[in-house]
């Protein structure tokens, strides 16, 4: 957890739950297994397929480690040091650092640094781990000031943004309903927790949604300090973000990131007037996926249509504007200085605002770079 963080959408992060049980951009057994086949084909003469199979299955196994990374890796490598001795090492090499770009999770890929030898991190970032107390201490912290935001204007008048999950998915299937609402909801919901507003986001809309229906079912309100909050990958998670409709909320959120292709959001998600965050993907895979930056100004095009907030975090490290690259000296494209002058808007809801009942509830706070300092 962390007190500050870099984040430009919130103040600070905390993680009850590290780790997940998988996603797209950390793909599991499955994924690999098939990759793998895929490559041994070329190499094998008159492959007998179910035979391979077997012996993936088997070594899959053979190989487990606690990293995602150094499994796959030695999983490559066994599967052709068994099954096609004759490819050269540069070449499995080279198929290795190929497949291990399909894990683009940043937060995987720190948890594969120091998961295990660094305090406050789980062993890995495949085993969710459970960090009581956490809530606690961040429903603790003490009120932003205009010092703490000076780097982050846009959230001047904003109560503390607290981001839950940022490190993982408390979402995950081995996470228990009753330590969710013994760690998440009574704290959200406690004297210190009511003070600031804590941003939930999952990959997993359907178990948040199955979560709220637990409540419910045992009169607990949702605290409505708490935002849920969906990753939308693609037109897919799309749908499944609309579950988060079912909960009781004062606003949804919903994080639209990474993009590999353009995205219209569903009409009923956006007529829910939820806040919508945008960015590029940053990271060792980000060259293999570029953000088009018309795949920007047509979410806050749709956004600006239905009276949505609309924040854009980053262009990544490989923006493409009108066919080629949009070169930027910030590495993750989080400077909105070296932006278009009409992408530099970063909305936060009107409800984030200490005074948002005096705006009205149809107010949408525009932070663009000259309203947010005033210059």
């Amino acid at each position: 957890m962390s007190f500050k963080t870099s984040i430009q959408w919130c103040d600070g992060t905390t993680n009850p739950v590290s780790a997940c049980d998988g996603c797209p951009l950390w793909p599991g057994e499955a994924v690999f297994k098939s990759a793998v086949a895929a490559l041994l084909k070329k190499h094998v003469l008159k492959p007998h397929w179910a035979a391979i199979a077997a012996d993936l299955d088997t070594l899959w196994t053979a190989t487990l480690l606690p990293s995602r990374k150094n499994h796959v890796s030695i999983f490559v490598r066994s599967a052709f040091a068994q099954l096609a001795p004759e490819v050269p090492e540069s070449l499995i090499k080279e198929y290795s650092d190929e497949l291990l770009l399909r894990l683009r999770c940043y937060a995987g890929a720190i948890t594969h640094r120091f998961g295990g030898h660094s305090k406050g991190y789980p062993r890995s970032f495949d085993v969710p781990e459970l960090f009581p107390g956490r809530m606690t201490e961040a429903a603790a912290w003490r009120e932003p000031t205009a010092a703490d935001r000076k780097l982050k204007p846009w959230l001047i008048g904003a109560k503390r943004l607290i981001f839950v999950s940022d490190m993982g998915d408390a979402l995950s299937d081995s996470v228990s309903f009753e330590y969710l609402h013994q760690e998440i909801i009574q704290n959200a919901a406690s004297t210190n927790g009511t003070r600031h507003i804590f941003l939930w986001l999952t990959k997993r809309p359907a178990r948040m949604a199955h979560f709220w229906h637990w409540l419910d079912s045992r009169q607990i309100p949702w605290p409505q300090n708490l935002v849920p909050m969906s990753s939308i990958l693609n037109a897919a998670y799309a749908q499944h973000a609309l579950r988060l409709l079912e909960i009781p909320a004062m606003v949804r959120g919903f994080s639209v990131e990474p993009l590999d292709n353009p995205l219209v959001l569903p009409e009923a998600l956006l007529a829910d007037k939820p806040w919508i965050i945008v960015g590029g993907e940053s990271g060792p895979a980000a060259n293999r996926h570029p953000f088009d930056l018309t795949w920007a100004r047509s979410i806050r095009d749709q956004c600006a249509a239905a009276g949505a907030p609309f924040f854009l975090k980053q262009l990544g490290s490989a923006p493409i504007e009108n066919g080629a690259r949009f070169r930027l000296r910030n590495s993750h494209g989080g400077d909105w200085n070296e932006w278009p002058l009409d992408l530099r808007l970063r909305e936060i809801p009107s409800v984030f605002l200490k005074a948002a009942e005096c705006l009205g509830s149809d107010y949408i706070d525009k932070r663009s770079p000259i309203a947010a300092t005033g210059s």
